[in-house]
């Protein structure tokens, strides 16, 4: 007599002594009759001698069948959020940790899964059964910001549906909308707005701004011009270093969005805090001179940020911006502020023959001696 000849209720309980999971996947997998049969007692096994493994699996890869062939097996999730989620991070890095390049080390909650490989339609069945919205990968990072750094537009809207928290930060103070506008995901930016817009009226400015901060630093001048049309003021500081949208744009040398800033009214000169450089002074240090001649042309008057930028010229042995500031009204005698001499006085020590002939085509130098002796 075959196997298949014996009645299904004797078959099963033969195969309820079958300790591993593939040895039971070998048998289902026979013919249709031992599918149908078996598959149940597959699912079974998974639950409750594998933790419900599968769930994992199914999240991952946006089984919801199997999801649900799961529960009905009696499969369980957790609903809550742990006590204290600080034992599940790992050591805090330099940057957020969802924008790192490595996958996240995530555990094995099938929602995060989920909201990783952008399956809306599992993450909300997940929600439905009652798994928390505001759940967190080992490193911190919220699902929302896990949705947001992959640009699943779904998943978002379906986490901020179940009531996630879009204004809760990681260790190092980013949230979802800070890491959505570092990506250039506009339409998951918008999305995040409106909603606190609704919801989360107290904090929406700050929010938003800090959103146009994190877009310029990767050079996404859609979202920035997106931003900007809102109203949100060109010249926000970013909470980081202070440093403003327009700084980003020339550390990048990205004329495009260098263009639409100054278009805007964002300021060359901006200095965010002691010690830090404004645009210009960065710009005349590293930048080509088309960038360099972009700021300078909206700059009514330099100060002592010209001065700075003399100063940049100098050691770059940039004849051509020595020019154009002594043009605007910098005077090459000025001290630098670190040498506390002319700048223009150690510039044969460096090697500029170039300034030199400059300054003295323009009757300067015998001034700049008579200073130094």
């Amino acid at each position: 007599m075959s196997l298949l000849q014996l009645p299904s209720e004797l078959i099963l309980y033969i195969a309820e002594f079958l300790l591993a999971e593939r040895d039971i996947n070998v048998l289902v997998q026979g013919n249709r009759q031992l599918y149908e049969l078996l598959n149940p007692l597959l699912y079974r096994h998974n639950v409750q001698h594998r933790q419900s493994s599968a769930l994992t699996w199914a999240a991952a890869n946006g089984q919801l069948p199997t999801l649900e062939k799961l529960f009905d097996q009696g499969a369980q999730i957790t609903t809550t959020l742990p006590e204290s989620l600080e034992e599940t991070k790992e050591p805090p890095s330099k940057q957020p940790a969802i924008c790192q390049e490595q996958e996240p080390q995530i555990p094995d909650h099938p929602l995060v899964h989920a909201a990783l490989h952008g399956h809306a339609t599992v993450v909300k069945a997940l929600l439905l059964r009652g798994a928390h919205p505001d759940w967190t990968d080992r490193r911190g990072s919220t699902l929302l910001m896990i949705a947001a750094n992959k640009g699943h537009v779904a998943v978002v809207r379906e986490l901020l549906q179940h009531g996630a928290d879009p204004t809760r930060p990681d260790s190092l103070n980013a949230t979802p909308i800070t890491i959505a506008a570092l990506r250039g995901h506009t339409t998951i930016v918008e999305a995040l707005i409106e909603h606190l817009e609704r919801y989360h009226t107290t904090v929406m400015s700050d929010t938003q701004n800090q959103a146009v901060v994190y877009a310029a630093l990767s050079g996404h001048t859609t979202l920035v011009r997106f931003l900007l049309d809102r109203g949100v003021p060109v010249d926000t500081p970013g909470h980081v270093n202070s440093h403003t949208p327009l700084f980003y744009a020339v550390r990048r040398s990205d004329e495009a969005l260098i263009r639409l800033l100054l278009e805007r009214g964002a300021n060359s000169l901006y200095i965010p805090s002691e010690g830090n450089k404004s645009p210009l002074a960065f710009a005349a240090g590293y930048c080509c001179n088309e960038i360099v001649g972009m700021l300078l042309d909206r700059c009514a008057d330099l100060g002592t940020e010209g001065i700075k930028a003399m100063h940049a010229a100098v050691v770059r042995n940039n004849v051509w911006l020595v020019g154009r500031l002594i043009a605007r009204g910098v005077d090459p005698a000025s001290e630098d502020e670190h040498l506390h001499r002319p700048l223009v006085s150690w510039a044969a020590d460096l090697g500029c023959l170039n300034i030199v002939r400059l300054l003295w085509r323009k009757g300067l130098m015998r001034r700049l001696v008579i200073l130094t002796v």
